[in-house]
């Protein structure tokens, strides 16, 4: 919640890029405040829609999108669009972790654990997911223990 005011000013300055709307929406997610974080996230998949008319197959923004997605509750949606970027860039650990994500929300967490091992296979740091606070209700899972222990240690 104490992050919000300085996520509002860095969308103040900028704000046409996707990733600062992006962050906002999550700041205001984190703080409860969900009809705002739900109205930003719109906007961030706005901008991503813009950025998706320059180059559609951009994986990131489809990832990105994909997150903004789920976030703010349309799951199928956020689906169809993390699978089409993996069909585009099927060795980005980046979108195995947003599907984790995903899974998270959706409260699929074997799938998101899953989708977590991929991502480490991958290359994502076992120490980021560690602490990401997306995956806080996989902490006391023994497949999600395994493995952070799996991979602690590996670059």
């Amino acid at each position: 919640a104490e992050a919000v005011p300085m996520f509002e000013k860095a969308a103040e300055m900028s704000p046409s890029d996707e990733i600062v709307m992006g962050n906002l929406a999550d700041g205001y997610r984190g703080a409860g405040q969900l009809d705002k974080a739900n109205l930003t996230y719109k906007k961030a998949i706005a901008l991503c829609n813009k950025d998706l008319q320059v180059n559609p197959r951009d994986s990131g923004i489809l990832g990105h999108m994909a997150l903004y997605y789920a976030k703010s509750g349309d799951l199928g949606k956020a689906r169809e669009l993390l699978q089409r970027a993996k069909s585009i860039s099927p060795g980005a650990s980046e979108l195995y972790r947003a599907g984790a994500t995903l899974e998270t929300i959706a409260n699929r967490q074997p799938e998101a654990v899953a989708e977590l091992k991929k991502a480490m296979e991958k290359g994502q740091a076992a120490s980021d997911v560690e602490t990401d606070p997306e995956f806080a209700t996989l902490r006391t899972r023994p497949d999600f223990q395994a493995l952070m222990k799996e991979y602690s240690g590996k670059k």
